[in-house]
This record gives structure tokens, sequence and C-alpha cells, in this order.
């Protein structure tokens, strides 16, 4: 996003200016802040720096970012307007520790503040006051859903929008296909995010003294994820150049290779058993 067309420009200052907006109305209709919320907003942009710089990864290129859990969790503990600014200096200074350019700063920044504020505003109702419901309640987490959807649209349009822009896509054509190409597997990772914002929010509802335990797990799964990725990747490593040295010795041996799959009726064969026949590595045979 560093050299953005005109029109992705406008787009991404319209978006931090409605975040910036809307931030400065709710702080302005805030009831009075506790110590103790200050703390927790701390503790939320800390979050959601650590959720930016320490992503979970899932495979070799895609990686997963926490950020939406961060967002619900603090959005049912706090207000929206403390949120937004919150999540939004989180965003910035992982941003800018990552050493993103200005505009990604400024889109990813709006992005998290809107999705704080729809989703705070949805839970806590027009006037941004969070009434005496606890996370745990029933009515509380209904509306939890509904917030969910909505910071899952703010995300998936927000982002569409700004690749259509950028690209000179029709935006209605980037968002059909950003519908058209959702795996279960990401429903799946977003509700297992949502899921884990309620938790974390009921338990430093309940019990604030387990926040550090929370942090510990957390380190601790991240962990393991990233020794099992990395075995993956040494050992799919190891085959490449398995597969490598097999096909160097089959070329200098003039020898081919051919395998018949019986229940698919599928063939493989080597490079150089294509070569044998006069024909291009990788033709159909």
């Amino acid at each position: 996003m560093t050299q953005l067309p005109r029109s992705a420009s406008i787009y991404v200052a319209g978006m931090v200016l409605v975040a910036g907006c809307l931030a400065i109305v709710l702080v302005s209709r805030a009831a009075p802040i506790a110590p103790w919320d200050l703390v927790l907003a701390a503790v939320f942009g800390v979050l959601m720096t650590a959720a930016w710089l320490a992503p979970f990864p899932l495979s070799f290129k895609r990686k997963l970012f926490l950020d939406t859990s961060v967002v619900l969790a603090a959005i049912l503990l706090l207000q929206p307007g403390v949120v937004m600014i919150a999540v939004g200096a989180g965003t910035v200074i992982a941003q800018a520790i990552r050493r993103q350019d200005p505009a990604q700063v400024a889109f990813n920044a709006a992005q998290t503040m809107l999705q704080a504020a729809a989703g705070g505003l949805i839970i806590t109702g027009a006037d941004g006051r969070i009434g005496a419901s606890s996370p745990g309640d029933p009515h509380v987490l209904a509306l939890v859903l509904v917030a969910s959807s909505a910071i899952f649209l703010i995300t998936n349009v927000s982002v569409a929008t700004a690749v259509a822009l950028e690209t000179g896509m029709p935006p209605v054509r980037v968002w059909l296909n950003t519908v058209r190409h959702a795996t279960r597997e990401e429903g799946a990772i977003y509700l297992a995010q949502v899921g884990l914002g309620i938790i974390a929010a009921i338990l430093i509802d309940v019990a604030p003294w387990t926040m550090p335990l929370l942090v510990a797990l957390a380190l601790i799964i991240a962990r393991l994820l990233r020794r099992n990725i990395g075995l993956r990747w040494r050992a799919e490593v190891d085959l490449q150049i398995s597969d490598a040295n097999l096909a160097e010795a089959q070329r200098l041996a003039r020898l081919g290779s051919w395998g018949w799959e019986l229940t698919t009726g599928a063939h493989r064969w080597s490079d150089e058993a294509f070569r044998i026949f006069g024909l291009a590595p990788g033709a159909v045979t």
C-alpha cells in the first residue's frame, strides 16, 4: 500500500476520519473511567500489539492474528470509546515496530477502531454505557454473536474494498470473490477467536488474577504451534531435497520412474521419464 491510487488514498483517509470522530464522540459521552478500567485498557492495548507482532502460524504462508479476540474481550469489559483508543494505539505501535508504511498503519488502526466501535455499541447500546450485566450473562452472549458478525463484516468488507480500489477491480466483484473463496477452516478459526475473546472476558471479570495465567498459556500454545510448523517445514524441505537428488541421479543415469494410482487411475512420471519418451516434463500422457 505504499503508492496507493487516489481513490484508495481517499478511502483510507475516510476510514481514519470516521474512526477518529467516533472515538471522540464516544469518549466525550462515556461515563467516568475507573482506575481499574484504565489498567484494563492499557492491558488490552498491549495485547493488541502482541496480537499483531506474534501471530499464530497456521501454515507456511498463512498466519492467524488474534486481534478479533482482543477486541471482543475488550468491548465486553470496557466502554467502546476507551476500547477504540486502546486497540487503535496498540495497532499503531505494532505496525510502527514492523515498519509498515503509513497507509498500512492508518488502514489497520482505523479498521480495528471501527470494529471496536461497532461491536461495542451493539453490546452496550446506543449510549455507549455498559450496564450491570457481566460478560457471562446469556443476554450479553447473544449480543456478542451479533457484534462478532459486525466485526467480521467490517474486516472483510474494508479489506476487500481496499483491494478493489488498489487494483482497479469493481468492489462488488471483490466482495463476491471474498465470499466465494471463504473456507470452512476460516469460519472455524473466526468462531474460535470469538470463543477465546468471550472466555478471556469472563475470566478477567470473575478473577482478574487469571490474566498472567492466560498470557502464560497463550505463550506456551504459540511456542508449541511454532515448533510443529517448524518440524513440518523441515520435513518438506528434506523431501524436496530428496526429490531433487533423485531427479539428478535419474538424469545422469538416463533412467526414469513412473507410478500408477489404481484407485484414481492417475499417472505420475518423473521428469527424466518424460524426456526419455521425447516429451516435455509435466506433459499430459
